[in-house]
């Protein structure tokens, strides 16, 4: 498969998933990612600025969520308690990493490990609260 096939974001993805579990995050390389998606250094840039954010949701994705988000709470069904439509918001939260909780439980346990990433995870976190 070439890079400028579909699906080469993802084929990333999967391959720094299967690295970070064989290797450890710290001792895979960029480089190494991008060989076993079958892809180059300079593909897996133009998707991703550093190693890191292939952990983090791509910004297309955060926006839909955020702006899901922010729909249900600021304009929630009629009938719905706050309550309820936060609920309702955190459920859509929810789904978004409930497509698959075997990656969502390894990725929160990788990113506890290094403190780097957990910050990088509060500030994401916190971009969205701000919305």
């Amino acid at each position: 498969m070439g890079r400028w096939e579909p699906g080469a974001q993802t084929r990333l993805r999967e391959a720094a998933w299967t690295l970070f579990g064989e290797k450890g995050y710290n001792e895979t390389t960029v480089a190494e990612i991008a060989a076993r998606a079958g892809l180059s250094s300079r593909t897996f840039f133009r998707y991703f600025p550093d190693k890191s954010e292939v952990l983090f949701a791509d910004p297309e994705q955060e926006r839909q969520v955020a702006d899901e988000l922010t729909r249900l709470i600021s304009s929630p069904p009629a009938g719905t308690t706050p309550f309820d439509a936060l609920a309702l918001g955190l459920r859509e939260v929810a789904s978004f990493w409930g497509r698959d909780w075997s990656l969502a439980r390894q990725r929160h346990h990788l990113i506890r490990l290094h403190p780097d990433l957990t910050e990088r995870e509060s500030a994401k976190i916190r971009q969205l609260a701000d919305v």
